[in-house]
């Protein structure tokens, strides 16, 4: 099978990196988008191939891929293309409520993934927080490596909440800010999407 490692500087295992892999078989590596499903991250540590599921590992030179029959259940791989299902979640707010994704179906919702360490989210906010007036839910999904941003957004519109990895995980956030807007069905209406598309879609 044909694959590619996809690293920047000559490093090839960082978390954040990915392996491109010809997983329809057609002789070509499909990474027209980052949520191409032949593009893997790193941080997934697993892939399946014609069905059987593999752990891999990427040697940091990138002079080798390492494919190993994986021991435990590996759910599917969900897909995060505009049309799909998004993928539900359970996150607490700084409050100590829950929200939960499916709870807030049949509004138009916006997942924020951002970073308090992150210059261009912080330059976002007030585009963001313009949201919830013109009929958005926003789901403010803060990574805690960034640091605290309880006084940063005390006040702010919104569910805030500091997410150690489990949501972003699942939405395969490799860099900040992203943004997901989901629809009142609870299809992804726009994956990864800019601000200015956000804006022009009617909640």
């Amino acid at each position: 099978m044909q694959f590619e490692l996809l690293g920047t500087d000559g490093v090839y295992d960082e978390q954040f990196q990915m392996v491109a892999f010809d997983l329809n078989r057609d002789g070509t590596l499909d990474a027209s988008s980052l949520d191409s499903d032949e593009l893997i991250h790193n941080f997934e540590k697993h892939v399946t191939i014609d069905g059987r599921a593999y752990d891999f590992t990427t040697d940091r030179a990138g002079a080798s891929l390492t494919l190993r029959p994986s021991a435990d259940k590996v759910s599917p791989r969900v897909s995060l293309h505009k049309g799909a299902p998004a993928p539900d979640f359970t996150a607490s707010t700084l409050e100590g409520a829950p929200v939960t994704l499916a709870k807030l179906r049949g509004k138009t919702v916006l997942l924020d993934f951002w970073s308090k360490s992150c210059t261009p989210c912080l330059r976002s906010m007030p585009i963001v927080e313009e949201l919830p007036a013109k009929g958005f839910e926003v789901v403010s999904i803060a990574d805690a490596d960034g640091g605290d941003v309880t006084e940063l957004v005390k006040g702010h519109p919104g569910h805030h909440v500091i997410d150690f990895g489990t949501v972003q995980s699942l939405y395969r956030i490799d860099r900040f800010p992203t943004y997901f807007l989901v629809g009142k069905d609870g299809s992804i209406l726009c994956a990864r999407c800019g601000l200015p598309e956000i804006m022009d879609t009617p909640p």
